[in-house]
């Protein structure tokens, strides 16, 4: 037991035997001020001996209002005005600017209004009895009522806003105050904080009140100074620190250091591949060093094993198997006795083999690739192995494995859309060595994921450049650098920058020219990297200058996103916000998607753009991750080939321009001939408060706010899907 000094005697307050806990329990113990156990340059009083020390004078001398009763330091001051009291430790040598006060207070009686304050306090005056207190106050001040702690530079200034901690009569406190130095700098050199001293709270790790003052020299102690009123308290504990005093150990006979052990932070489960480690980590608070023991158990085990070795707080495994897949790891503290087992924490060890999501035809025009989709990256050793897959009446020439690890592009004979394939695949490991079930087969499916236009009426211009000549509105921009040949399909270019700008312009005459979008499906098939090399697509084009709003390819670090990445560019002018994050791959299809809304836009962005990859296996994102706000570039929508001074080489297999002022077409591109989704019909039908949505043709029922979007799928809709109207306006589509 733990002996507890008062004023009338002792008492029995804890125990801090341990015994062995649960590892969902923690060992208790009281907590006590950062300070206690460790050795400083200090002076200590509990005030146990019959006597106060020597060196704790009165100030003033006729003042003497503090008796060491008991084992503790009774104070009654009963205020007379224009005196400040103080019992100042008046040692000599020790710092008389730069010292700290630790010491544990509680009230018994105390009266109202701005006269009563008590406390402790640094840097006083020997003779003035004036320096900087921390005060308990009963007193409305700086927006804060009634009780609280307070600073104060006697007969100069009250601190800042106090702490509004209300403060109870005969229960404990620690008060902390510091002065740093002389406070010239500009820096806070006073700095307190007061804290509940029950040993149920810890110390705070800030500081909670700070001020700088300059001009305070002196001693520390204690403050008495209530000017009008009364204060009674008892201090059972002080700490004074400075240069110049012994150096002690701090360690006071009221709170002699405890036995503690308890788990901060238990240790959490983890997960590895096959042939890699895990760690397993658990934090600590103890009044010494623990000895740690990890222990194993089998998954469904409840028999822990010591692990030979593991005897520190964190244990790392030897590479994993998969029979250790679900073993159970804790860790035994002991310490004087006393003994904490920790939680438990489970390894998890990936032996899930990978399977075939989806596999889709291409939507080029060919028909003659193939997009496997796996649930997981898997190894290019094994995925571009063209042995891996089969497809009925089919050979499988060529195997190309996505950045992203997870698709895999078959090279195939001719698909004929509306007969059925089915892809047979073996052998794939993920990038752990899990191997798919022999045989896995999907059938493979001609739904590909278009662009939202697609089967749409709109005004409009599109080109899929099947014809050898290029269609004769398209003028290169500068006409000295024409790099843009059709041939077999395809609108192929190639930029070597040398300076200006470079532009293919649709320039048919009488469409808006500051209002327009474009979409196009890209393919790099070589590209410089650096500030350089770029290509795209581009809206607001000016003929003369070449200079519009453009949706670049990019291979270079800026804004925080670094490498390959999608960027606007307004040209001579400046550079988007941060680019579109996507690591697009050479010989790779992707769609771009650049909008102008122009001038009848009047608040907010005006500049939109979005990319997403163009195999079919994707659909087009509902909302637009670029977004920027630029006065309205005039002119014509096309192709950017602006390398400015490096290579870039692409393909374009489509373009889409749509503006007010160019002819009706159905979006329908040579590019997709057959096997797209035929385009959802939807209709609404209402009675009452209720309105009925029917489509055909399948798809996915999608919700708005704004005919603009963003655009968000209808949980578990299916046709015909009843809403019930709000009297909100809402907008719905099919998508497909």
């Amino acid at each position: 037991m733990i002996m507890r000094k008062t004023s009338v005697g002792v008492s029995l307050v804890a125990c801090f035997m341990m015994i062995q806990v649960p590892a969902t329990l923690h060992a208790q113990a009281k907590f006590t001020p950062a300070d206690v156990g460790q050795t400083v340059n200090g002076f200590q009083d509990d005030f146990s001996g019959a006597r106060r020390d020597p060196n704790w004078v009165p100030v003033p001398p006729e003042k003497d209002n503090y008796d060491q009763l008991n084992g503790v330091l009774v104070v009654t001051v009963v205020g007379e005005g224009a005196f400040d009291t103080h019992l100042l430790y008046q040692a000599p040598g020790y710092d008389d600017t730069a010292h700290e006060v630790l010491a544990r207070i509680r009230v018994t009686a105390f009266g109202t209004g701005d006269a009563p304050r008590c406390g402790i306090a640094v840097a006083v005056s020997g003779d003035t009895s004036q320096g900087i207190n921390l005060h308990f106050r009963d007193h409305n001040q700086d927006g804060l009522s009634g009780r609280q702690f307070k600073l104060l530079d006697d007969r100069r200034a009250w601190g800042p806003r106090g702490l509004d901690l209300k403060w109870e009569d005969a229960a404990w406190y620690w008060l902390r105050l510091r002065q740093t130095g002389p406070g010239t700098a500009p820096t806070n050199n006073i700095n307190a904080k007061v804290w509940l001293a029950d040993g149920s709270v810890p110390e705070p790790g800030e500081w909670q009140m700070n001020w700088r003052r300059s001009g305070r020299t002196g001693f520390a102690g204690i403050v008495g100074s209530s000017i009008g009123g009364l204060s009674e308290y008892e201090v059972d504990y002080i700490l004074i620190k400075a240069e110049g005093l012994p150096s002690i150990k701090v360690s006071p006979s009221a709170f002699p250091e405890p036995l503690f052990l308890s788990i901060r932070q238990q240790p959490k489960s983890a997960s590895a591949d096959i042939g890699q480690t895990a760690t397993f980590t658990l934090e600590v608070a103890s009044s010494a060093p623990p000895a740690y023991q990890w222990q194993r158990a089998a998954a469904g085990s409840t028999n822990f094993v010591a692990i030979a070795g593991a005897t520190a707080k964190s244990y790392t495994t030897t590479p994993v198997t998969r029979t250790d897949h679900g073993a159970k790891f804790r860790c035994a503290l002991s310490m004087g006795g006393a003994t904490v087992t920790s939680a438990e924490a489970i390894l998890t060890v990936d032996v899930t083999p990978p399977t075939v999501v989806r596999a889709v035809a291409s939507v080029d025009r060919t028909f003659d690739s193939v997009t496997v989709m796996f649930s997981e990256p898997v190894a290019a050793s094994t995925a571009t192995n063209v042995a891996n897959y089969a497809v009925t009446g089919l050979s499988v020439s060529a195997a190309k494995l996505s950045g992203v690890g997870t698709n895999v592009v078959l090279k195939t004979g001719a698909l004929k859309p509306g007969t059925s394939y089915t892809l047979t695949v073996k052998g794939i490991q993920d990038v752990v060595g899990n191997t798919i079930l022999p045989n896995s087969q999907v059938p493979i499916s001609f739904d590909v994921a278009v662009p939202a236009d697609f089967g749409q009426t709109v005004k409009g211009f599109q080109d899929d450049f099947l014809s050898a000549t290029r269609d004769p509105n398209w003028v290169p921009v500068p006409l000295e650098k024409d790099s843009y040949e059709p041939a077999n399909g395809v609108l192929r270019v190639t930029v070597v920058g040398e300076g200006p700008d470079t532009h293919l312009l649709y320039q048919a005459p009488g469409y808006s020219e500051d209002a327009q979008e474009v979409l196009a499906r890209i393919r790099i098939t070589a590209f410089g990297a650096g500030d350089a090399p770029r290509c795209g697509i581009a809206v607001g084009v000016d003929p003369d200058s070449s200079q519009g709003i453009n949706l670049h390819f990019r291979d270079n670090d800026q804004d925080s996103v670094s490498g390959r990445q999608f960027k606007l560019l307004d040209d001579r002018r400046a550079w988007g916000p941060p680019g579109l994050d996507i690591d697009w791959e050479n010989e790779t299809w992707y769609w771009l998607r650049l909008r102008q809304t122009g001038s009848i836009v009047t608040d907010g962005p005006n500049i939109f753009g979005k990319v997403w990859l163009a195999d079919g296996t994707v659909a087009e994102p509902s909302d637009w991750p670029m977004r920027w706000t630029r006065a309205d570039r005039i002119g014509f929508a096309g192709i950017a080939g602006s390398s400015i001074g490096g290579l870039s080489e692409y393909e374009v297999d489509y373009i889409l321009i749509k503006a007010e002022g160019l002819p009706n077409i159905k979006v329908g591109a040579g590019a997709f001939p057959a096997g797209a989704p035929a385009t959802p019909k939807i209709s609404a039908a209402r009675s009452g408060n209720s309105l009925t949505l029917s489509w055909t043709e399948g798809g996915v029922l999608e919700s708005s706010d704004s005919i603009t979007g963003p655009w968000t799928a209808v949980s578990a809709a299916s046709s015909p899907h009843t809403v019930t109207l709000t009297g909100a306006g809402r907008f719905y589509r099919v998508r497909k």
